[in-house]
């Protein structure tokens, strides 16, 4: 799903399976006529002004038994990055209190760092994690 065509046009190129859907809207507005068994959502949250509120609907479009897969950067800043999160702790804390837990999850350091020094002297640093609705 995505609020642009051009962008849903490129994902294609991606992934043409037809058991992929693509939606154009805004998942605010977007009303599922059924939920869904995967979701996946590269790079988004930190380009929303309440992320939070992205994984509640995110939760509210998977199905009991669904996987959502989630990527997104800390220690980022970009002129399109509304939301800035600090460290990986952020991100795990908003993922609880949308309601999903983390079945698996991977950081990936863009420098050769330890993990305190990443957090210490603001590394970015992309966080991905398969997610399901907590228990």
């Amino acid at each position: 799903m995505d609020i642009s065509h051009t962008s849903i046009e490129l994902a294609k190129n991606f992934a043409s399976d037809n058991r992929v859907t693509y939606n154009l809207a805004n998942i605010f507005e977007f009303e599922a006529t059924s939920l869904f068994d995967f979701i996946t959502m590269g790079e988004v949250l930190e380009h929303v002004e309440d992320p939070l509120q992205l994984l509640l609907k995110l939760n509210s479009l998977l199905a009991l038994r669904g996987v959502a897969f989630i990527t997104t950067p800390t220690n980022a800043p970009a002129i399109d990055h509304i939301y800035l999160f600090r460290n990986v702790d952020e991100i795990r804390t908003i993922i609880k209190l949308a309601g999903l837990e983390i079945i698996s999850e991977k950081c990936f350091f863009s420098e050769d760092v330890s993990p305190e020094d990443a957090e210490k002297l603001k590394v970015a640093i992309l966080y991905g994690a398969f997610l399901r609705k907590a228990s």
